[in-house]
């Protein structure tokens, strides 16, 4: 039980000596979002317009995902969480005019490192600052979660916090690729080589609600990519031809912001590791974007449609 200090805060949500706010405890209230000192003390209030990112993750964190967030928060008059080191987050933004910008920080010392186990790394540091970007939208503070740090890492926050969407078998991936006609999006990339057929269709119909909801394509092509060592030839040859090159030198992963983790309940966006300010800025336009779109939701309708029984 928390005892009250003298101007009638609990002793546990008190700030410390150097004014940096405490993650509450974990028994008590689950790491609600906290303004930082610099904003008041008083908690925010849960806000869906908002997106919790990852400030430590990525090659180029702090200084290029925070100024991602910066250009966000003024480009699309969004709210965005910055989660990670309080006094390595406010250096960073004392060096940007944030004047008017919904830029709440929540404090934690730990960030999961590139090297790390992803697992092991999870299970082990329960405060990591993408654990806590993803808390926020389980418990509705914020829309969605981005981060540009250990990949796997964030794949398996997202599954433990947020879980998956029920009657999906499998969580996937969904990234965006450059097509003669515009992109497309290729759902699981390989990471299931042992696929079932139920897999295959809830790929399909999650592939198919990402590009209808996010891209506005409407009743989208789906296609089925084999992998055989035939085919990997043959596209290894492709490569080499100077038209499809230009083709792919037109992928831009800073355009895209980075990959849906499709198929979790809730709004999760996984940026590459060498994210710049302007992959940071697009990841969390998407981010809101999958969730305002209710990705989530039309994919449990067409579950439901499907016949697939939640398990």
């Amino acid at each position: 039980m928390s005892q009250p200090t003298p101007d009638g805060t609990d002793e546990e949500s008190a700030p410390t000596a150097d004014g940096i706010l405490p993650i509450p405890d974990r028994g008590t209230e689950l790491n609600r979002p906290y303004l930082s000192p610099g904003q008041g003390s008083a908690r925010v209030a849960p806000t869906s317009g908002r997106v919790a990112l990852d400030a430590m993750g990525g090659d180029k964190a702090p200084g290029e995902i925070i100024l991602g967030a910066v250009q966000a928060a003024r480009e699309y008059g969004m709210g965005v969480f910055l989660v990670g080191k309080e006094n390595v987050i406010r250096a960073e933004l004392a060096k940007h005019d944030t004047r008017g910008l919904d830029l709440p920080i929540i404090h934690t010392d730990e960030a999961i490192e590139m090297d790390e186990h992803p697992a092991l790394a999870v299970k082990r540091k329960k405060n990591a600052s993408m654990t806590l970007a993803l808390q926020q939208v389980r418990d509705g503070a914020a829309s969605g979660a981005v981060s540009a740090g250990n990949s796997g890492a964030m794949m398996a926050a997202s599954l433990f916090t947020l879980k998956r969407v029920p009657g999906v078998e499998r969580p996937a991936l969904g990234g965006i690729f450059p097509t003669k006609d515009g992109v497309c999006l290729v759902i699981d990339m390989g990471a299931n080589t042992d696929c079932k057929p139920e897999y295959l269709r809830q790929f399909a119909l999650m592939g198919s609600i990402y590009m209808e909801r996010i891209f506005h394509i409407h009743s989208p092509r789906v296609g089925l990519l084999a992998n055989g060592e035939a085919f990997i030839s043959t596209l290894a040859a492709g490569i080499l031809r100077p038209g499809l090159r230009k083709v792919f030198e037109r992928l831009d992963y800073a355009e895209y912001g980075g990959v849906p983790l499709l198929g979790i309940n809730g709004s999760a966006i996984i940026s590459h590791g060498r994210s710049n300010a302007k992959a940071i800025k697009n990841a969390l336009r998407v981010a809101r974007q999958t969730a305002e779109t209710g990705v989530v939701t039309a994919i449990a309708d067409g579950l439901a449609k499907l016949g697939v029984v939640a398990d």
